[in-house]
């Protein structure tokens, strides 16, 4: 059996390679987490909501989480 792998979007994987932090955390993230953080982000109806999913979701990864306080894409 091969991994289960989330591929980022494109533009999530460029915010994760500005942020050496999140990158790594995401790295370590099990493959069930990055589905859902990639899903919020793809579920975004507006460009805007999706870049503030994309800022959201590097900022808690990059603070391994201490931010998080609800899912990216709830409010």
């Amino acid at each position: 059996d091969e991994p289960r792998v989330v591929k980022p979007p494109p533009d999530l994987a460029r915010a994760l390679k500005a942020n050496p932090a999140a990158k790594a955390r995401w790295e370590k993230l099990p493959y069930t987490h990055r589905k859902e953080y990639v899903q919020a982000i793809e579920e975004a109806k507006k460009p805007e909501t999706r870049a503030r999913r994309i800022a959201k979701a590097v900022e808690q990864m990059a603070t391994e989480g201490k931010v998080r306080n609800k899912p990216i894409g709830r409010r």
